[in-house]
């Protein structure tokens, strides 16, 4: 039995795009459904916009040579552990999203 090559190609490349768009997804809808994590995703815009300095650190563009004052500091520090409690919330849901995948595949062929 000879494969289809091109089933194979790139794959890597779309299973990449497929779970970027379920995280996309997946965001989009806490945003519409949390109010804990909406509130820390419209926490971490106003203290971008408030604090320049911090997309530039995010984004890795930030030049070591600046010297925070004390207040971008602390602006810093809490949109970074805004943004790691964040990533927890939609790590859980993405966990979920594959687990509710797994078992809806899993009753499509009729093992469950």
């Amino acid at each position: 039995m000879e494969m289809n090559s091109d089933l194979f190609y790139n794959l890597a490349e779309r299973v990449d795009d497929f779970l970027d768009d379920i995280k996309i997804e997946i965001c989009a809808n806490l945003r519409n459904t949390n109010e804990k994590y909406a509130d820390m995703h419209n926490e971490t815009i106003k203290l971008q916009e408030e604090y320049p300095i911090i997309p530039e650190f995010i984004q890795g563009v930030y030049k070591c040579e600046y010297n925070l004052s004390v207040e971008e500091r602390a602006a810093l520090f809490r949109c970074l552990m805004l943004i790691t409690d964040m990533e927890y919330i939609e790590s859980k849901h993405i966990y979920i999203r594959g687990y509710m995948d797994c078992i809806s595949y899993l009753k499509q062929i009729g093992t469950i």
